[in-house]
């Protein structure tokens, strides 16, 4: 296991066993949805086709980035989660992901619809991502941020 890299890969996997991003397309997720920029940390809408992204799966944590925090970058660096947000996406930056689905995000919860229909996708989002990075908050180390 690769902690400072969050990857975990086995004697005969790594990452250069998967094809380049732009091979990559996921053509099953038929709803809208919001996936974070590993750039510029804002958030956009998808329709139909989702272009190669990443996911982050993770435990909640205390002052967290919200959706509504994305839309301000001020607020978003003044949260606790934003090293959690800025590791993931620094770390799929490095593999040539432009897009990452974390769900503290990426989902607005203050609409119900929005959050029904992200709590019922969810499993295809995860299904569909090129690949599924984990972060192991209680995972002490010098790379832990």
């Amino acid at each position: 296991m690769d902690l400072y890299k969050g990857l975990a890969i086995g004697a005969t996997t790594s990452l250069t066993d998967y094809p380049e991003p732009s091979l990559h397309l996921s053509l099953k997720t038929s709803s809208v949805m919001h996936l974070l920029s590993t750039k510029d940390f804002k958030v956009k809408e998808f329709f139909m086709d989702i272009l190669h992204y990443a996911i982050l799966s993770h435990t909640w944590e205390q002052k967290e980035v919200t959706y509504q925090d994305v839309q301000n970058l001020n607020i978003m660096k003044s949260k606790a989660g934003f090293l959690k947000v800025l590791g993931a996406c620094s770390c799929v930056r490095q593999y040539h992901f432009d897009w990452i689905w974390i769900d503290l995000c990426c989902i607005n919860k203050e609409s119900s619809t929005e959050l029904s229909e992200a709590l019922n996708s969810m499993y295809q989002y995860y299904e569909d991502a090129a690949v599924c990075y984990v972060y192991l908050s209680d995972i002490l180390g010098a790379y832990h941020p």
